[in-house]
């Protein structure tokens, strides 16, 4: 459910989360009425975590109004700062290395009424 920015109990807030490793390899997002989906898969031995950014009007890293915005993030660690990362880090990549990994998306969209 969307928050109402205009509701006299909206709190904005941004937060980022991250699973456990390997307890998540799809996420599925649905439109609000239901009609559209977007899925992403992925395998978690290649990419063991997901970061879930949810900002709703509550950051700006570029000095404008708060907005509210969804990332999802499929990660090698379940951190975002680099050193604590490194302490965990399912997979690291050293210099002029190149790392790959699949990630399958699918959009579907139900047939509307004319």
């Amino acid at each position: 459910l969307i928050p109402d920015p205009s509701s006299e109990h909206f709190q904005p807030y941004a937060i980022k989360m991250f699973t456990a490793a390997e307890s998540v390899n799809v996420v599925t997002i649905s439109s609000v009425d239901g009609n559209e989906e977007l899925e992403m898969q992925w395998n978690p031995q290649q990419v063991p975590h997901l970061g879930l950014w949810l900002n709703v009007m509550g950051w700006s890293g570029c000095g404008a109004t708060p907005y509210f915005n969804l990332g999802v993030e499929p990660s090698t660690a379940a951190h975002d700062e680099l050193s604590d990362a490194q302490s965990e880090c399912a997979r690291c990549v050293l210099p002029e290395q190149a790392v790959t990994w699949e990630m399958t998306m699918r959009i579907t969209a139900k047939a509307r009424a004319i």
